[in-house]
């Protein structure tokens, strides 16, 4: 059965599918704003979210879980200082996917994601 099923798969192992994610929020933090496909745009959306509302309470625990998921001390960095006061008054839905065209090679909905 496949009941309350959150996560796509991507057709990829697991391993791939996380640094996969890990480098498109790698790329959304630093650039706020990246282009890939819709369903992974979809799928980030629920990666980065939470990532911007730990960034909101400065505490230790929550610095040392996002060095977790990101491995990258810069994007940390920005999390914190630059991304978290920005979203203080903000209750959710930070990122904004747009639908933009369709790939020629394989017929897939690319979307742009950007920071709000």
């Amino acid at each position: 059965m496949k009941h309350n099923l959150s996560l796509k798969k991507l057709n990829r192992k697991s391993s791939h599918r996380q640094s996969m994610f890990k480098s498109l929020a790698h790329s959304l933090i630093t650039r706020e704003r990246i282009c890939t496909c819709f369903v992974k745009a979809k799928s980030l959306r629920k990666i980065i979210e939470p990532i911007i509302t730990q960034g909101k309470k400065k505490t230790v625990a929550n610095i040392r879980s996002v060095m977790e998921q990101l491995n990258n001390e810069r994007c940390v960095r920005k999390v914190f200082n630059i991304l978290g006061p920005r979203y203080l008054q903000t209750k959710g839905g930070y990122c904004h996917i747009i639908k933009s065209h369709i790939r020629k090679g394989d017929k897939a909905v690319v979307s742009m994601v950007e920071l709000i």
